[in-house]
């Protein structure tokens, strides 16, 4: 049997409209998932968390490493959740709820002034 390939299954989503305050002409589309996560995508998040206290390394440089690898790995993983979802460029924010359940927020500014 093969390893599992990395996998979301979207729960739940939803979006709205929200009016920028300050610019009568914007507005932000919000998206919002609530996803789980398969046993290789959660693997990897797991992976990816920065369980290590810098009291743990004898010098900062080791410490510094350890950090570098554990964002590098999270970054990855949040690349590929991304593009599971077909979200990009936005800004966006994941957190981990449950165990293998996550929240994604995306949210787009919507110029009105230069819509056709």
């Amino acid at each position: 049997m093969g390893e599992e390939k990395f996998s979301v299954q979207i729960v739940a989503q939803g979006s709205f409209l929200e009016d920028d305050l300050m610019e009568e002409a914007r507005k932000y589309h919000v998206r919002c998932y609530t996803i789980r996560a398969n046993r290789t995508a959660d693997k990897m998040y797991t992976d990816s968390v920065e369980w290590r206290n810098p009291e743990d390394f004898d010098t900062w440089e080791q410490c510094r490493v350890y950090r570098d690898r554990q964002r590098k790995r999270r970054d990855t993983w949040e690349r590929m959740l991304l593009e599971h979802l077909g979200i990009t460029g936005e800004s966006v924010c994941v957190t981990r709820v449950l165990s293998e359940i996550f929240t994604v927020v995306a949210i787009d500014a919507i110029n009105l002034e230069e819509r056709p």
